[in-house]
């Protein structure tokens, strides 16, 4: 998986009354808004695509510092930088990247939140043994250039804090299935690589 795609399934990562639409519509971008503010957490996702499997795990701490691991790809970045690998030794790329980033993630969370079509509070449910509280929403979206379609499944905890997303989408003409699973995890740290 390189770089590009797994950046975008990072961040690909979403019959009422009027009312109770713009009212769920609140709820959603509400959680996603928080999440930002959550401290570090954990993003393991499981990307079907293609008839290809493939895994791509990250760590964040908002707004600076995130390590992604996936098939033959790392990258991190802190504060001082970013470093990216494609199999080999992690090397440290121009600090203007960082900034590119940190850019794209903005991006990516601001299209997330304004792409969210047909919101629906569908109420308790379980879901990987667990009760939560499931958003469901439709989304339509250019990011990073790629055009993309999805249908998402949120499911919620007690804390208010999104913990699965489950997203049916299709992009560049590729259909995918995307199941993240989110830890938040206050022992989470990020440093610069050695």
């Amino acid at each position: 998986m390189n770089l590009r795609l797994a950046s975008f399934a990072l961040f690909a990562a979403f019959a009422a009354t009027p009312a109770a639409y713009a009212d769920c519509l609140t709820d959603i971008q509400s959680i996603m808004k928080a999440m930002e503010a959550s401290g570090p957490y954990r993003v393991e996702m499981e990307i079907d695509s293609a008839g290809s499997k493939s895994k791509l795990t990250s760590d964040v701490i908002m707004p600076h510092s995130m390590r992604m691991k996936g098939e033959g790809m790392e990258m991190v970045m802190t504060p001082n930088g970013v470093w990216t690998s494609q199999g080999a030794a992690l090397q440290k790329m121009p600090d203007s990247m960082k900034d590119q980033i940190q850019g794209m993630i903005k991006q990516g969370m601001n299209l997330g939140l304004a792409s969210i079509k047909e919101p629906e509070c569908a109420g308790e449910t379980e879901f990987e043994g667990e009760s939560y509280s499931l958003f469901k929403y439709n989304s339509d979206a250019e990011f990073m250039g790629i055009k993309s379609n999805s249908s998402v499944q949120m499911y919620v905890d007690d804390d208010n804090r999104p913990v699965w997303m489950v997203v049916d989408g299709e992009a560049m003409g590729i259909k995918s299935l995307t199941k993240q699973k989110i830890t938040y995890d206050s022992s989470i740290t990020i440093a610069d690589p050695q």
